[in-house]
């Protein structure tokens, strides 16, 4: 893990020093200051990774479930797959769209929190002091930055996201207490209801493949929390690497629209990448 993240140093520190020679930063914001925000950078990358790791195990998990039912039997070759798959196509891609729809909503409802949160932790950091000011300044047009994307309307209306979790250091990331169990959630910790929401209908999207008795459809509830937990790490470290873009480049001139884009983009591509799975497995 320490070598990924020196690597992954490396390649944003690249991204820093280009952005410092543009004139993006502060003419005080020293060597110090910009090795800060590369190492905040790489640390974002590296929990995304470790997020998205955990979030493929948990489908897995699903997935497996589901085959005790009879449904996905992994350890069959491919194309020859003996579960029953002759549910309406239409419902499918029904369950599908609401699934991708349901995460993007998700995601954009995390957005206003992590971003405030990341902006204020980096007010905090004395690393990051030639920069404090310009993290306040980013605080308080976030609000109205936010109001411009679309569906912010619906957004303030709906209930919000449970908070992102503590995130330990990453040299703890992979010891037992963090290792096992939903993803830094710990013992006595619940997870997000939005995201335990959102994982169900994760569930539902891989049982909409099937048609098996309804009484079989009960879903793994410890594959459910880890899924949750892990989507909310997820996309904490998108928003913490926004909120660092927008402190390098001092103005917030598009990025949230470009997030919101991106994120599209992203669970869109997810989508895909599962239903490509599925056909391959099935």
């Amino acid at each position: 893990a320490a070598s990924i993240k020196g690597l992954l140093c490396v390649v944003e520190m690249q991204h820093v020093i280009s952005v410092s020679r543009h004139g993006e930063l502060p003419e005080e914001a020293h060597a110090d200051t910009l090795l800060r925000c590369a190492m905040l950078r790489a640390e974002a990358r590296l929990l995304s990774l470790a997020a998205s790791h955990r979030l493929s195990l948990a489908e897995l998990e699903m997935r497996i479930a589901a085959d005790g039912a009879g449904r996905w039997d992994l350890r069959t070759r491919p194309g020859h797959l003996e579960t029953n798959v002759a549910g309406p196509d239409s419902n499918r891609e029904e369950t599908v769209q609401r699934l991708r729809e349901a995460s993007q909503e998700l995601l954009a409802g995390c957005r206003g929190q992590d971003v405030e949160a990341s902006l204020r932790a980096c007010v905090e950091d004395a690393e990051l002091g030639s920069l404090a000011g310009r993290s306040t300044r980013l605080l308080g047009e976030l609000a109205d930055h936010e109001r411009l994307l679309p569906g912010s309307a619906g957004r303030a209306a709906a209930v919000q996201p449970s908070p992102a979790p503590r995130i330990p250091h990453p040299a703890e990331w992979w010891r037992d207490e963090h290792a096992s169990g939903p993803l830094f959630v710990g013992a006595n910790g619940r997870p997000c209801l939005r995201c335990l929401e959102l994982a169900q209908i994760t569930w539902e999207s891989i049982l909409s493949f099937s048609d098996g008795p309804p009484a079989e459809r009960q879903p793994p509830r410890q594959a459910l929390v880890e899924q949750a937990a892990a989507f909310r790490v997820w996309a904490f470290a998108q928003h913490r690497l926004l909120a660092l873009d927008a402190l390098l480049w001092g103005s917030w001139s598009g990025l949230l629209l470009a997030q919101h884009c991106r994120d599209a983009e992203l669970l869109a591509s997810a989508a895909w990448r599962r239903e490509l799975s599925r056909q391959h497995v099935g």
